[in-house]
């Protein structure tokens, strides 16, 4: 995926298991200062949160 490569272009490898969640809540952005890295669960409940 296009965000991915750009976010590890700039911060490094993403950790083993995480997913990055978008900031900014477009799922087609890759600017990787809207991306946050989080694991499975986080980043499940920030998407019940918003629902």
């Amino acid at each position: 995926m296009a965000h991915r490569l750009f976010y590890e272009a700039r911060y490094g490898p993403i950790e083993d298991g995480n997913q990055l969640h978008h900031r900014c809540g477009i799922p087609s952005c890759v600017n990787p200062d809207h991306l946050l890295p989080l694991s499975v669960a986080e980043h499940a409940r920030l998407h019940w949160e918003s629902a």
